[in-house]
């Protein structure tokens, strides 16, 4: 799983790359550079977004485990990010920050799946963006850094934890004036665990963690920008 994350954010790199490439250069087919009359832009996003099911264990109080699966139910989420031009066309950087609030699903081996607890979900994220835009239409792709963090309420214990992320995509900015700016999107963030840690939640003195690499989310969205 995590060498094929790594070659997808590659891949995602490569075309970044491409796509900003050569300042003031033309593309084929017509495709031009158009040197932005703003400096930055003030998104407001909102979509749903799901979270593919891990493989994870409970203690138990007696010290036994207990092996099933650990989810978060899928659920809307909303974010903040700001885009800002440099000295490079096609190319901006991106500050953004978004949060989901959940719940987070037990399913022990053989037994009904249960809610254990609520759970926010930050991601605080710095990057890139890349794209060629086309008359109104800038289709982009986009690649982030930074952390995620886990705030976890549940029926017993609590947990605040930190783990680095990444944050992938594909989308396109539509201008629709010299002030607003719509925006589509799909993104794959993707937050590293240590092998067998992550998550922590707890229901009747439990605490499951979660196994493998990390914890692969996707998501559609979309949201309306401030040019200034």
């Amino acid at each position: 799983m995590l060498r094929k994350v790594l070659i997808l954010v590659g891949l995602m790199i490569t075309i970044q790359m491409t796509l900003a490439y050569g300042q003031g250069r033309r593309m084929p087919y017509g495709f031009e550079f158009q040197e932005q009359q703003h400096r930055l832009e003030v998104q407001v996003v909102g979509g749903y977004i799901w979270t593919v099911s891990r493989d994870g264990t409970v203690v138990l109080e007696d010290n036994t485990v207990q092996s099933g699966s650990m989810d978060l139910k899928n659920s809307g989420y909303w974010g903040i990010e700001v885009d800002i031009n440099i000295p490079k066309p096609g190319a901006q950087l991106a500050l953004l920050y978004r949060r989901q609030d959940t719940n987070v699903e037990w399913t022990p081996a053989g037994r009904a799946k249960e809610e254990v607890g609520d759970i926010a979900v930050e991601y605080w994220q710095i990057g890139m963006i890349g794209g060629v835009q086309r008359d109104k239409v800038m289709p982009f792709t986009m690649f982030t850094l930074g952390g995620t963090r886990y705030d976890f309420k549940g029926r017993v214990q609590e947990a605040d934890q930190w783990n680095f992320s990444m944050i992938f995509g594909l989308g396109a900015k539509i201008y629709m004036s010299e002030r607003i700016a719509l925006r589509l999107q799909g993104t794959m963030p993707f937050t590293f665990t240590s092998g067998g840690a992550g998550v922590g939640c707890s229901f009747g003195g439990c605490w499951p963690t979660v196994g493998g690499t990390g914890i692969f989310q996707f998501d559609l969205t979309a949201g309306i920008a401030i040019l200034l």
